[in-house]
């Protein structure tokens, strides 16, 4: 079963998203929620993770109502947007992992 890798923490006082890399199979799912979000703004930094990313096989999400709340307007390219009911259906789709 694929996982589904869910970051809370902000980019900017975590390295989730990198510790994830290296363990993460194609096919897997990641999901970024409350300050994870700002992960998914339109950034060069964020540009060169979501490729390694994607480049490895990995999904990318990012909560609606998290990026509003941030004010996160621009998201990159490639990262899927989703409510919580997407979130809901990814759950029960793949094997879920906090990180």
């Amino acid at each position: 079963m694929n996982l589904l890798y869910q970051i809370k923490r902000s980019p900017y006082i975590s390295r989730d998203l990198e510790h994830i890399l290296p363990v993460a199979k194609k096919g897997s799912h990641i999901v970024l929620y409350q300050d994870a979000v700002l992960a998914a703004a339109v950034t060069e930094e964020n540009r060169m993770w979501l490729e390694r990313m994607t480049d490895a096989g990995v999904t990318i999400h990012a909560l609606s109502e998290d990026l509003s709340a941030r004010g996160v307007k621009d998201v990159l390219p490639g990262i899927d947007v989703i409510t919580y009911g997407g979130w809901v259906d990814l759950v029960e789709r793949l094997q879920p992992v906090s990180c």
